[in-house]
C-alpha cells in the first residue's frame, strides 16, 4: 500500500514538473512573439515618419527649386469682374464674365488730363496654358525678361477683334502674354510695334465687378 501512494505520489511530482516546464516554454513563446509584433510597429512608424521627412524634403526642394528658377503660376482672371490699367496713351481693361471663359479686353486714348476716355476698342479673347517660355518685356522703360505660361488668343467668335484694337501694338502679328507681377497684380504684355521681340507692358488692378 505504501509503495503504491510513492509511485502516484512521484508520478504526481513529475506531472507537476511538465505543466511548469510547459507553461514557461509558453510564457516564452508569447515574450518572444510580444516583442515581436512591438518591433514591427516600431521599424514601421519609423518607416512612415522616415517616409513623411523624405517626401516633405522634396516637396521643399521642389518649392525652392521653382523660386530660385522664376516658374511662373498660370494667371487666373476672377469671374464677374472689371480690372484696369493704364500706359502713357491709353486706358485699358479686362472685363470677365461668370458664365464664359472669354475675357474682353478693350483700350481707348487717355484724356489730357489723363484720365480714361470711353474705351473705342476691344477684343474678346481666351486665357490658354502654354510652355513656359522667356520674353522681353519693356516694363515703364527698363527692360528686362520674365517668365511667361498664359496667352491670350482671339475667340471664336464673330468679329472678335475690332479693327482698331491691335494698331498700338504690332498690328496682325500682335501676341499678348498674361502674368502675374511680384505685386499680386495680372500684367500684360503685347508686341511692341516693328518688333516681336520686345513686349510692352500694362498692369492691371481689380476695379469692380462687371455687370
Amino acid at each position: 500500500m505504501k509503495r503504491t501512494q510513492h509511485q502516484s505520489f512521484k508520478r504526481s511530482s513529475r506531472m507537476k514538473w511538465v505543466i511548469l516546464i510547459l507553461f514557461l516554454v509558453a510564457l516564452g513563446l508569447a515574450a518572444v512573439i510580444f516583442l515581436y509584433i512591438n518591433r514591427s510597429d516600431n521599424n514601421d512608424t519609423a518607416s512612415s515618419e522616415s517616409t513623411s521627412q523624405v517626401t516633405g524634403s522634396t516637396q521643399a526642394s521642389s518649392s525652392e527649386e521653382g523660386a530660385e528658377t522664376g516658374e511662373p503660376s498660370s494667371v487666373t482672371f476672377e469671374k464677374g469682374k472689371v480690372y484696369t490699367g493704364s500706359d502713357d496713351q491709353y486706358g485699358y481693361s479686362i472685363t470677365t464674365y461668370q458664365d464664359s471663359e472669354n475675357i474682353v479686353v478693350s483700350h481707348g486714348p487717355l484724356g489730357q488730363d489723363g484720365s480714361a476716355a470711353p474705351m473705342s476698342d476691344a477684343a474678346s479673347l481666351v486665357p490658354q496654358t502654354v510652355d513656359t517660355q522667356p520674353i522681353q518685356i519693356n516694363e515703364n522703360g527698363e527692360i528686362k525678361e520674365v517668365q511667361v505660361n498664359t496667352e491670350l488668343v482671339l475667340s471664336n467668335t464673330p468679329n472678335a477683334a475690332s479693327l482698331g484694337f491691335f494698331v498700338p501694338f504690332n498690328s496682325s502679328n500682335t501676341k499678348i502674354f498674361a502674368y502675374n507681377t511680384p505685386s499680386g497684380n495680372i500684367a500684360l504684355a503685347f508686341t511692341s510695334q516693328g518688333t516681336i521681340d520686345q513686349y510692352q507692358v500694362v498692369e492691371f488692378t481689380l476695379s469692380h465687378d462687371s455687370e
